[in-house]
């Protein structure tokens, strides 16, 4: 937004909107797993992050940026609370450490590398590339969620008791 000469107001405007969407929604996503799963939230939060995309190739004024940076804030929570409440299922509690650890050091690597990169990205490619070449990452993410959720068996109702 500085780029684009927005004020600084703007900027900062957006960018509260934007943090408010990653850690807002908190209050409520745990529930909205309990609710729909894991699966079904990782999954909004990517179609979220897509929306992004699309409202941020629109147009480059504030509503664009700020409703954009809202979505991915938004899309963010769901895929990343959705997709660490899944890795609990998928452990032994004797691999929690290492596995919780790993989980971590690996996301945070990565947000680290792409955090410090998107500004080169931004400057050698422009806006438009920024946000494109973010589809083939959510594409990753929606097929892995999808391939899981239909990889593994199918959860067993409790058996009804029987009749005295």
């Amino acid at each position: 937004m500085v780029e684009a000469d927005f004020q600084f107001a703007d900027t900062a405007f957006v960018i509260s909107w934007h943090s408010f969407g990653m850690f807002a929604p908190g209050f409520v996503t745990g529930s909205l797993i309990k609710r729909f799963g894991e699966v079904w939230i990782i999954l909004t939060g990517v179609v979220l992050q897509v929306l992004c995309i699309g409202v941020a190739l629109s147009g480059e004024g504030v509503m664009e940026f700020w409703l954009s940076m809202l979505l991915l804030g938004v899309g963010w929570n769901f895929a990343f609370t959705g997709g660490t409440s899944l890795l609990t299922t998928s452990y032994n509690p004797a691999e929690r450490a290492k596995t919780q650890g790993a989980m971590s050091f690996i996301n945070y690597a990565f947000v680290a590398v792409v955090s410090l990169s998107s500004g080169a990205l931004l400057h050698f490619f422009g806006w438009e590339w920024v946000n494109l070449s973010s589809i083939p990452l959510l594409a990753i993410a929606a097929v892995a969620t999808l391939w899981f959720a239909l990889s593994r068996p199918p959860a067993v109702p409790p058996a009804a008791p029987a009749p005295a």
